[in-house]
């Protein structure tokens, strides 16, 4: 548990109720670049919240740290996190080819009354994979309920 007497879960419901709000493109594009931010830095950090939580075992602090260094959508989402965080550039020590080398802001707006019907950033890679915000974003979810589930923190889903 944390110093603030929370444990992981705290950070994965607010990455999860950050995400929720992702759903609403029809908003000022600030107010989704905010939520945007939120959730990319959420899953940046969840996995420190898992590794400072003391009630987490050690096998599963270390089976955590694997999974997130092996997930390509979450090494993505880490460097376009750290990109919001830092003025537009990843500062970890060595570039990867997952690190974001450009991003584009993309709004999709109603002809007849101007209405903003979506919106979305666009990250490309070094290696020049694109990646868009709304698919990363369903796609870190995912990703992250697969490594909780994989080193025992959150119970298989029932697939009856």
């Amino acid at each position: 548990m944390g110093s603030q007497g929370m444990d992981w879960r705290a950070q994965y419901n607010r990455m999860m109720r950050t995400h929720k709000k992702l759903d609403d493109h029809a908003r000022a594009p600030e107010a989704y670049d905010d939520d945007l931010a939120h959730f990319l830095m959420d899953t940046l950090h969840l996995c420190d919240w898992i590794q400072s939580d003391i009630m987490v075992s050690q096998e599963k602090k270390s089976k955590v740290r694997t999974l997130f260094d092996k997930s390509e959508i979450l090494q993505v989402s880490r460097s376009a996190a750290n990109g919001y965080k830092h003025g537009g550039r990843d500062r970890s020590p060595q570039a990867t080819s997952v690190d974001i080398h450009s991003a584009a802001k993309e709004i999709i707006v109603s002809a007849s009354d101007g209405r903003i019907l979506g919106q979305a950033t666009n990250y490309e890679t070094r290696d020049g994979k694109i990646f868009q915000s709304l698919e990363l974003t369903r796609q870190a979810v995912e990703a992250w309920r697969s490594i909780l589930t994989d080193s025992g923190l959150l119970p298989a889903p029932d697939l009856a």
